[in-house]
């Protein structure tokens, strides 16, 4: 079932983790900019950014119900 479909609501989705990932994409996407802008120390908070989010990007996944018989 999808979030969106009747009996779930919108209580099925783990809004804090959406935007942990969410914040952490748009962190990244700074560091990248502000890394070829010339300072490449900056992918370093970006990979540790990068992690936390595939972590949740994970999380979310294995939230999800399976579709049952």
């Amino acid at each position: 079932m999808r979030w969106w479909e009747p009996g779930r609501g919108l209580r099925a989705v783990r809004w804090t983790s959406l935007l942990l990932v969410v914040v952490c994409g748009l962190i990244g996407l700074g560091c990248v900019v502000v890394a070829l802008r010339g300072r490449p120390s900056a992918l370093v908070p970006g990979a540790v950014v990068a992690a936390l989010a595939l972590r949740e990007l994970r999380r979310l996944r294995r939230a999800r119900p399976r579709p049952g018989p």
